[in-house]
């Protein structure tokens, strides 16, 4: 991990593997290195380390979150979908993986699900502003105006000053 944190890819993707090496069944150091793996391109492998992760601590959500995330950016979207579910099942207060699934369902053109997924972390985290700009922006995708009216004016009271939601908040002429 020290050599994670201090950018050094090449020596902490080697003292991972030794970790590993050593124990076969430490999960959180096949995370890791699957991290390490994804930021330098070897997504086969990254892949393959979240498998066996997943395998050794089946009720691991960060470990199904950050394999539903890999699957996504492989564009392999059904088993993106399956591991975030597993995710969002094992902790349903895992409001990121909710969020991504959300993402994930929404750009699929599954709006319908991705609004209930949104919906249903918003009463988790209703103050949350991935999912109210989300949120906001599904329904004016899908000409649902006072809805996105409605969430984007919740999104303003507790998020307004972030110039990151300045364009979607002028669109909606809440600024």
């Amino acid at each position: 991990m020290h050599y994670s944190k201090q950018n050094d890819v090449v020596s902490a993707e080697k003292y991972y593997r030794r970790a590993i090496a050593k124990d076969s069944q430490l999960a959180i150091a096949r995370v890791n290195l699957a991290s390490i793996l994804n930021a330098t391109g070897k997504n086969t492998e990254a892949l393959q380390q979240l498998q066996i992760a997943a395998k050794i601590e089946p009720n691991s959500d960060h470990i199904f979150y950050t394999l539903g995330l890999l699957y996504a950016e492989l564009k392999e979207m059904e088993p993106a979908e399956k591991a975030l579910q597993k995710a969002i099942t094992l902790n349903k207060q895992n409001i990121r993986a909710q969020y991504n699934y959300g993402i994930l369902l929404q750009q699929q053109g599954k709006q319908d699900a991705a609004e209930k997924v949104y919906t249903t972390a918003l009463e988790q985290a209703p103050t949350n502003a991935d999912l109210l700009n989300a949120l906001t922006i599904l329904y004016m995708q899908t000409n649902q105006r006072e809805k996105a009216i409605t969430t984007g004016k919740i999104l303003q009271q507790y998020h307004g000053t972030n110039p990151a939601y300045s364009n979607l908040l002028q669109q909606l002429r809440l600024q």
